[in-house]
């Protein structure tokens, strides 16, 4: 069973006109059985237009820490909520939350504006 004791969150905003936030922080919640188990934000320089960020673990922008681990095993397809807790709106084209463990860091969930390549 693997547990989650820190989180990542990689976000790339869309490159259109207001798809960008003043805002620098986004709070996420795990739910897992109904319980909301994390409840915690990410602090970001920059979620302007067309701009890619990292916030949380030993390298990204600080972010709030755990209080408890998360089994990573028990995450469903609703297991995890992203937004802001403003009046203001953000565009995301890819958003990308990763967690480590004792031994490795694995991708939790992701989202991504799916691209046709002609092959």
């Amino acid at each position: 069973m693997a547990m989650v004791d820190t989180l990542w969150l990689a976000t790339l905003t869309k490159d259109q006109r207001d798809a960008g936030t003043d805002t620098q922080r986004l709070n996420l919640i795990v739910n897992i059985d109904g319980e909301d188990v994390v409840d915690t934000h990410f602090y970001f320089s920059d979620l302007g237009r067309g701009r890619a960020e990292l916030s949380g673990g030993p390298h990204g922008l600080p972010s709030e820490p755990l209080t408890s681990p998360v089994k990573s095993t028990l995450l469903t397809n609703s297991s995890i909520r992203l937004g802001i807790r403003t009046d203001d709106a953000w565009a995301p084209r890819d958003v990308l939350v990763l967690g480590s463990t004792e031994r490795r860091i694995e991708a939790l969930a992701m989202e991504w504006r799916r691209r046709w390549i002609a092959g």
